[in-house]
């Protein structure tokens, strides 16, 4: 029968309880089971070819299943060279290592060589054992080596960065943008009565946008895009982003869609006639890839 179970908690006597497992399961409980470079020194390096033998591994700070790897500098793997008209897929891995005699625990760098192929080469064959549920080896992969011949062609990182909590703080807690718009003193559209918000909100955290403009009548003939809702205030994208259809026209069965500009301008897609009537419905959209609002 366990007589003491406290882990973080004096034992008495000389006797040291706490063993790496213990805080590599309080990391793993935080951080996650997987493998990833911390953000602390050379996070942003990358794996490099030195020559045609030797790729450098920087010198990051890893962790997997909430075990700290530590590169104290800049690391030279060695590979095989490659073969004339074959191509090859080799990995460099952080290979954990437990002496079940002696209890001792490694982290060494190694290169798992690919089978060549003339078209089609794969990723070889690697330790994927839990260090949590008990292998006494386990590989974390750290880059991809794609050989095309005897020339190195590509190096693909394949771990990823762990956001530390501030970063992550920063995300939760963002506040939602807004655009509004204002219609334009020629009366040449007529709002409806009970109109939307006029507004854009702008959710950067989760990549959303949200348009609420309003419905309207047109009272001219537009032949041509044209920005029917002027910019009041608020954020505007970096690049024209596309809003997709936000007004219905009940006759002919037509619909308009529209186009956020990056003057802060929002423009009607193609032309309205006299009397065209624009019913709108507010809509979400994802914001696009490379998108910034200022």
């Amino acid at each position: 029968m366990a007589t003491n179970l406290l882990v973080t908690g004096s034992h008495g006597g000389d006797d040291p309880h706490v063993e790496s497992k213990h805080d590599a399961l309080m990391h793993a409980a935080m951080l996650g089971r997987g493998g990833y470079i911390l953000k602390t020194r050379n996070w942003t390096m990358k794996p490099t070819a030195k020559d045609a033998n030797n790729i450098t591994i920087p010198a990051w700070d890893l962790v997997v299943e909430g075990r700290q790897i530590y590169i104290a500098a800049p690391t030279d793997v060695n590979i095989q060279s490659g073969s004339q008209g074959q191509k090859r897929r080799d990995l460099i891995v952080a290979r954990y290592a437990l002496n079940s005699g002696t209890g001792v625990e490694t982290v060494t760098l190694e290169a798992i060589k690919g089978k060549p192929s003339a078209a089609t080469p794969a990723d070889p064959g690697i330790e994927t054992g839990s260090i949590i549920g008990g292998a006494i080896v386990s590989d974390l992969p750290l880059c991809r080596v794609n050989l095309d011949g005897i020339t190195i062609t590509s190096i693909d990182t394949l771990v990823n960065v762990m956001q530390p909590l501030e970063d992550v703080w920063d995300s939760l807690t963002q506040p939602l943008l807004y655009a509004k718009f204002k219609w334009q003193d020629t009366k040449s559209f007529q709002p409806d009565a009970y109109g939307g918000g006029m507004q854009i909100v702008v959710d950067e955290r989760n990549r959303l946008l949200h348009a609420d403009l309003s419905g309207f009548k047109s009272t001219v003939n537009l032949s041509h895009d044209y920005p029917v809702f002027q910019y009041a205030s608020g954020v505007k994208p970096s690049k024209a982003v596309s809003l997709g259809c936000l007004w219905a026209l009940p006759v002919g069965n037509w619909a308009k869609q529209a186009t956020w500009n990056a003057n802060g301008t929002i423009m009607v897609v193609g032309g309205l006639s006299n009397g065209d009537r624009c019913m709108h419905t507010p809509r979400t959209l994802p914001i696009p890839d490379g998108v910034t609002f200022s």
